[in-house]
């Protein structure tokens, strides 16, 4: 009779502590849903976005902002997350009670145009929800201009032109005008009435894929930056492979031999151009085949090391390069 009102007193402790934690947990759970919906009357944006207005394509703008803390408590920033690569935001990790911390925002244009709708994501502990701040602007073009070239496909040797105006669209003078070419031997610009006319070319020694550009800077405008994209083709059927020596330890003469396939008949062959420390013997084998023997004197090799290339010429008046690589080096 005695074990009854124990078993009643236990019954009654657990409903009595499952309750407090029932109460327990809708307490914070309603904290959490006051912090989240008492964030926005907590932080205040000063301006509440950032207006670029209108900006020139290809240019950097520079903003600031501030968020105000309007509570009694330090407000910690977890993280701040812009919406693309474009922008980018100085670190700031908290907010002092009843103050303000200022935001440096960049945002590049990336030469693009039109409507600027971006956003800036921060997190703050201890709340659920996050601040958005608006980005908004107009990215103006500046020049008229090519986008991008594409110059057709050149065969191994075969120089690559390109020419090419640029013109600001408001017609104003493009003043003291500069270029910066990538991959281009050779280019020039003449400025005119209407703009500058800029010219390039390229030697193309080497096939693949070619990725040239054209910068032009000025004291009046961001910077122009037009890529030219192309493929050198080689003027063989087979790609030859490289003469690689590979390593030389006993001081004694390596022999490579390797056979190119052309496109067009071969007449006769020359050496363009061949290291001092190796020999080139050419030998015509058939109508569109080539023989390469090459010998490497070590002795010869210049800080015991060979990465250079044998240039052979070939067709009608020696117009047809072939460009071989040549690696060696002494264990």
């Amino acid at each position: 009779m005695k074990k009854k009102p124990i078993a009643v007193i236990c019954i009654c402790s657990l409903i009595v502590i499952a309750g407090a934690c029932l109460v327990q947990l809708s307490h914070r759970a309603s904290a959490g849903d006051r912090n989240a919906s008492n964030l926005a009357t907590v932080v205040q944006l000063v301006p509440r976005s950032i207006q670029l207005g209108t900006i020139d394509s290809g240019s950097v703008a520079i903003k600031t902002i501030s968020l105000k803390n309007n509570s009694g408590n330090i407000l910690k920033i977890q993280r701040i997350i812009p919406s693309c690569g474009c922008t980018t935001v100085n670190a700031v990790h908290e907010i002092s009670p009843h103050g303000q911390a200022t935001l440096r925002v960049r945002y590049d244009t990336f030469k693009r145009t039109g409507e600027i709708n971006k956003m800036i994501s921060v997190w703050f502990s201890g709340y659920a929800s996050h601040l958005e701040i608006p980005i908004q602007g107009f990215s103006s073009p500046v020049y008229i201009a090519p986008m991008s070239l594409f110059p057709k496909d050149a065969l191994l040797g075969q120089k690559s032109t390109v020419k090419f105006e640029v013109r600001r669209i408001d017609n104003k003078m493009i003043k003291n005008p500069r270029l910066i070419c990538k991959n281009l031997q050779e280019h020039s610009f003449k400025q005119t009435a209407g703009g500058i006319v800029i010219s390039g070319s390229a030697d193309n020694m080497m096939p693949g894929e070619v990725a040239a550009e054209a910068r032009l800077e000025c004291d009046n405008a961001p910077a122009l930056v037009v890529p030219i994209t192309y493929r050198v083709r080689g003027n063989y059927v087979s790609t030859p492979a490289m003469l690689n020596f590979g390593g030389v330890s006993d001081g004694k003469a390596v022999t490579r031999e390797l056979r190119v396939s052309t496109l067009y008949p071969v007449d006769r062959v020359r050496i363009g151009f061949c290291p001092r420390s190796v020999k080139i013997n050419l030998k015509r084998v058939s109508n569109k085949m080539i023989s390469v023997v090459a010998v490497l004197d070590p002795k010869n090799l210049e800080n015991n090391l060979l990465d250079s290339k044998v240039i052979l010429y070939y067709g009608p008046n020696f117009r047809e390069p072939v460009v071989i690589p040549a690696y060696a080096a002494v264990l």
